[in-house]
């Protein structure tokens, strides 16, 4: 022991090792500086981020008001409001816009089916301002709980720390914010599609079913997820998701008002086409609208947020609906090859691979609908950081695309609408479209793989 505490001037320390303070202590040295203690540190300082950006988000875009536009909220209320209390069609837009008068401000029209009203019906039980309360405390509960979903259950991430991060960049994203502001209802389609995904990846029967079902009712882009069901035969959650659906459209017909879904495939559904310009609302080359449709209509018309008289001719719809159609099938067949992997890898995969899909063929993708992606992202940054099954060149087009996709972009900025320029305008289209290619190649990796190794 004498011969451990020698100094190196030769000579004996006066001092006891008994009285050695304890921050002299090696052993305390160690404790003090251990992987354990550190990663307890930046537990707290990544759970403090994220308090404090969820406390900002409470704070601006909950007790102060001023910064929600409640841009999509007076649609869903009075359509269930005019259906449901007044009787009337929730598609006669004359009477809708009278309704903006009354609030002064402007309401978008109401082009979902009729059997999306079912789940709108608590609208009809109370107040306009009722309804933005309910709005604005659900949508901060739902976004708490998409960040723990994508951060620890689907993304995974092993270091709890990295997932307080991730957490916090969902919190602080522009289709976040974006969709707080508009009084948007992703946050249920998320979640909800979130819950079919860990659902079916536990062998659950109906509820992964009806989960989907109840995400279609709110968007109908979900709709592609029951192609998934079939790949898989999981004909109990296929089953739960066609009654469901088929539970409300026959609901509908009794509560909505005579001829609702007549006026809905006359009218509004022939005006929801790619190419066509939606009844009573703008052209699909807006800046905003950041799909297929929005993409190859931007080669034909101005990208104005205007009405118009004019839609994209047959050719570009003809483009857009091969373009829509050849990345719904590739994204079937990547996982079908994946039929010798894990059930919960092709679930995993499946999942990650349509949900840019679904966002990308959707007639109409804005901004704030960037958060379908988020999922199919933070699993794919799980991958790379836990179980480094991405090449390592594809790590700079991922970081570029979550950049995209996260960030406020200057797309409506008046110099990208002339010349060559207009199609900068749909850089977040790109965004998705390179994260669903590396989704695609690294499924197809994984699946040779698989026939290379059967075992």
């Amino acid at each position: 022991m004498s011969d451990q505490l020698e100094p190196d001037v030769g000579e004996r320390p006066t001092t006891p090792t008994s009285v050695l303070s304890s921050a002299e202590s090696p052993e305390a040295s160690t404790r003090v500086d251990s992987p354990a203690n550190l990663s307890r540190r930046r537990k707290k300082i990544a759970l403090v981020l994220f308090l404090f950006f969820e406390g900002y988000l409470l704070f601006h875009y909950g007790y102060r008001q001023q910064r929600l536009l409640h841009a999509d909220l007076p649609s869903f209320y009075f359509s269930a409001q005019m259906a449901f209390v007044e009787g009337r069609s929730p598609y006669d837009f004359a009477t809708m816009a009278q309704q903006g008068t009354i609030i002064k401000q402007p309401i978008f029209p109401y082009l979902y089916p009729p059997s999306s009203l079912v789940p709108l019906f608590p609208f009809s039980l109370v107040s306009y301002d009722t309804a933005k309360w309910l709005m604005v405390i659900g949508n901060h509960l739902l976004l708490v709980l998409l960040a723990y979903l994508l951060a620890f259950r689907i993304g995974r991430f092993s270091d709890s720390t990295l997932g307080f991060f991730v957490c916090a960049l969902l919190l602080i994203s522009f289709p976040s914010t974006q969709t707080l502001v508009h009084s948007q209802v992703n946050f249920m389609v998320i979640v909800l599609i979130c819950l079919a995904w860990l659902g079916l990846r536990s062998r659950d029967g109906w509820w992964p079913g009806i989960s989907i079902a109840l995400a279609v009712l709110l968007k109908q882009s979900p709709v592609i997820l029951l192609a998934l069901l079939v790949l898989e035969r999981r004909w109990k959650a296929l089953s739960a998701s066609l009654l469901v659906l088929f539970g409300s459209a026959t609901v509908s017909r009794f509560l909505a008002p005579p001829g609702t879904w007549k006026e809905w495939f006359e009218v509004i559904r022939p005006s929801l086409a790619y190419g066509k310009v939606p009844e009573f609302l703008f052209s699909p080359a807006c800046p905003y609208n950041q799909s297929f449709n929005g993409l190859v209509s931007r080669f034909f018309l101005a990208p104005n947020c205007t009405p118009t008289d004019l839609s994209v001719p047959l050719a570009g719809q003809a483009s857009t609906y091969l373009l829509a159609v050849g990345m719904i099938g590739i994204s079937m067949v990547a996982t079908y090859r994946l039929r010798r992997q894990t059930e919960a890898s092709r679930i995993n995969f499946g999942f990650a691979l349509l949900m840019p899909t679904m966002f990308l063929v959707s007639p109409l993708a804005w901004e704030h609908h960037l958060i379908f992606v988020f999922p199919s992202l933070f699993w794919l940054c799980s991958l790379v950081v836990d179980q480094k099954q991405i090449p390592s060149l594809l790590w700079i087009p991922l970081g570029i695309s979550l950049l995209v996709i996260s960030l406020p972009l200057p797309i409506d900025h008046p110099f990208l609408r002339q010349g060559g320029w207009i199609q900068l305008i749909s850089l977040r289209t790109y965004g998705v479209l390179v994260l669903w290619i590396i989704l695609v190649y690294v499924a197809m990796r994984a699946s040779l793989r698989a026939h290379k190794d059967p075992s």
